[in-house]
């Protein structure tokens, strides 16, 4: 492809346009480069190939979908955490009361044996 005629104006907000007469000129801006143009504009096919395989899969190539991901999997993780959690505080309060249970039965034990053994004093 080739370029016959190439007209490139400067327009500030305050005045008028001013066209760019030569190639120094167009050194300032940001989008000329001094690189050869090649004949096909399309980039090589190794090139092609790896960005076909980056886009396919949408986690890899959206950053955003990635940490949404990423975000619901340690929501999951913390439902289960704050679940099994839960789960050994009912535990714990089972054996509290099972134990204050064996310590009342423990007492009342004590008390029927003594009065059990104070009619046979041993003397």
């Amino acid at each position: 492809m080739k370029i016959y005629a190439l007209s490139i104006f400067h327009c500030p907000s305050s005045s008028g346009c001013t066209p760019v007469a030569s190639t120094a000129d167009l050194s300032s801006f940001a989008f000329y480069t001094k690189t050869p143009a090649s004949d096909s504009s399309t980039p090589p096919e190794s090139e092609l190939a790896a960005l076909v395989s980056t886009y396919q899969d949408p986690q890899r190539a959206d950053a955003l979908a990635r940490v949404q991901n990423e975000l619901d999997e340690t929501r999951i993780v913390l439902h289960q955490t704050i679940e099994a959690m839960l789960r050994r505080g009912e535990r714990l309060d089972d054996l509290v009361e099972r134990s204050a249970a064996l310590g009342a039965q423990t007492k009342m034990f004590y008390r029927t044996t003594r009065q059990q053994n104070s009619c046979c004093v041993i003397g």
